[in-house]
């Protein structure tokens, strides 16, 4: 669940001044251009089209906020080194370049940079090879040297590192390299196909490169993901336990064996449920059936705040982690003609769980409440008419919608285990527009941005520590309009905010850069608003860069 911070949110603001304000450039020129790929004709799916037109060819060192790299037409990493107080890019320095026998190759897709430490990189050549170099301390431009280098996903399969991160940064010997790479390969199972997918499916690979006592790497593929949808957000937690996931599908892990059916399932009948349960806005009942000769002294149920477990004698009925919390020490249990009720109260009150337990081998049916289901059809009574509408009457103008006002597809943000692979906690986004990601620090998960009404809404993961499942997303600032914004301009590429959050870009298709911010007034200064009465010491203002 995300729970707005309303301290965040800005209730009097009114709308981005244009600001005349000329923005200082520094350009410099790149001898042969950047390295850039566009599909071929075998990759002609939606899939492939948002990869190759959403790539940014720029590379930003987590570890350096300083220094920007890229790859040239020419195959070589080129540095930047930008220097803030003077506004200026140093001139570009080659530090690596992509061996020229690789060039020959028939795989097509666009080359990548990620930084998993402070002296580490991943590099991916578009070719299929991935690459792990030395780079030493990056901020003294030192030559990069290769330590690995292999076609790790097979011959003839292309991707790209999505992120990369050392299992523990601390050890200098026997270190271990997480990467997960991206690749757009033919769906596995046609039957169930993304709309926009057109037979491709996004995977991802977890793979773990463990370095040796003589400076040799060996790789192990840990796990699979594949899903019909787009990965709008890839990311490892500190210590490489656990992956985070954005996508308007859901992703599954092959590796997982379905249960086997039952004989009544084999001969088409539905296999009889495990329990039963059933909820309001307070609570959460499960019960079961039970033999009628069955003692109180042998029921055993044991609550956590996330947990539940009903056992008779040596017999588990259920056992798992709940949906969501609940309030332990106000868990009850009764037995009364052969039927066993375990009552929960939830803690976030009104909020409707879509299952009971999670990765739970026992076979579970919600009864639904009829009293619960009545109360809410009285509450929306108002907004019905017994009379019957006719065919005849436009219900909708679709000509008067702008893509702001239209629903997405629904987002997840799903959170898999390393040791199973398997979904631990997942929060619905809904239909929100998904904007951008920003490292506010490197030693934290990513942000990321959607728009909730009309704002940007900036979420940052908290990792779940040790001892606790409980899973967490904080709201830390908040670009007020900005949703509705992003919606409205329909020539935008890339939208980047800093990890100061002090302003949030579009970078257009057209070469513009629109950059939204806040200002303060000079001291002492003070703005009325003649309409509402109201004094404010600042301005949001928009400013337009052409490059």
């Amino acid at each position: 669940e995300l729970r707005i911070d309303r301290s965040l949110l800005i209730d009097n603001f009114e709308t981005y001044k244009l600001s005349l304000e000329k923005f200082g450039l520094s350009r410099e020129s790149i001898p042969g251009g950047v390295r850039t790929k566009q599909p071929n004709d075998s990759q002609y799916s939606f899939l492939h089209h948002k990869e190759f037109s959403l790539h940014n060819h720029l590379y930003e060192d987590i570890w350096n906020e300083n220094d920007i790299y890229l790859i040239s037409s020419e195959g070589k990493v080129k540095r930047a080194l930008i220097n803030y107080q003077t506004e200026k890019i140093f001139k570009f320095v080659d530090v690596w370049e992509i061996p020229k026998q690789c060039f020959s190759k028939t795989c097509n897709f666009n080359a990548s940079i990620t930084f998993p430490s402070s002296e580490l990189a991943a590099v991916s050549d578009g070719f299929g090879c991935l690459y792990i170099v030395e780079t030493s301390d990056r901020s003294d431009a030192k030559q990069w040297k290769t330590v690995y280098s292999e076609e790790v996903m097979g011959e003839g399969r292309e991707f790209k590192i999505t992120c990369s991160l050392l299992e523990d940064e601390k050890l200098v010997s026997g270190r271990k390299l997480h990467c997960i790479l991206h690749l757009i390969e033919t769906a596995v199972d046609t039957t169930a196909t993304h709309r926009k997918s057109s037979g491709y499916e996004t995977v991802l690979e977890w793979l773990v490169f463990k370095e040796g006592t003589e400076g040799n790497w060996d790789k192990t593929l840990l796990c699979q993901f594949r899903g019909h949808g787009s990965a709008d957000y890839v990311a490892l937690e500190k210590g490489c336990q656990g992956l985070y996931l954005i996508s308007d599908a859901e992703f599954q892990f092959p590796g997982v064996v379905d249960k086997p059916l039952s004989s009544n399932e084999q001969n088409g009948r539905p296999s009889e449920p495990d329990y039963h349960w059933q909820q309001t806005r307070e609570e959460v009942k499960v019960w079961f059936n039970i033999s009628s000769s069955t003692e109180k002294t042998n029921v055993q149920v044991s609550a956590k705040f996330n947990f539940i477990e009903v056992a008779l004698k040596e017999t588990v009925l259920l056992s798992g982690t709940l949906c969501q919390r609940i309030d332990p020490e106000l868990t009850l249990w009764t037995l009364h003609n052969s039927k066993l009720e375990v009552v929960m109260q939830k803690v976030e009150s009104g909020a409707m769980w879509a299952y009971l337990l999670k990765d739970s081998s026992k076979i579970g049916k919600e009864v639904v409440n009829e009293e619960f289901v009545a109360g809410i059809h009285e509450k929306l009574a108002h907004l019905c008419s017994e009379n019957e509408e006719k065919g005849d009457t436009a219900m909708l103008n679709s000509g008067e919608m702008e893509e702001c006002d239209a629903f997405g597809e629904t987002r997840f943000l799903s959170r898999f285990q390393i040791t199973t692979g398997k979904l631990t906690h997942k929060i619905v986004l809904g239909s929100e527009q998904w904007l951008f990601q920003v490292q506010v620090a490197c030693d934290q998960l990513p942000a990321f941005c959607i728009r909730r009404d009309i704002d940007g809404i900036v979420w940052q993961p908290i990792q779940p520590q040790l001892d606790s499942d409980l899973f967490e997303c904080t709201h830390i600032h908040t670009f007020p309009a900005f949703g509705y914004v992003a919606a409205s301009r329909q020539d935008k590429k890339f939208l980047i905010a800093p990890s100061s959050m002090s302003y949030v870009a579009i970078i257009n298709t057209r070469g513009h850069v629109i950059v939204f911010r806040k200002t303060s007034l000079s001291s002492g200064s003070v703005l009325r608003n003649r309409k509402t009465s109201t004094d404010t010491n600042c301005l949001f203002v928009q400013n337009l860069v052409n490059l």
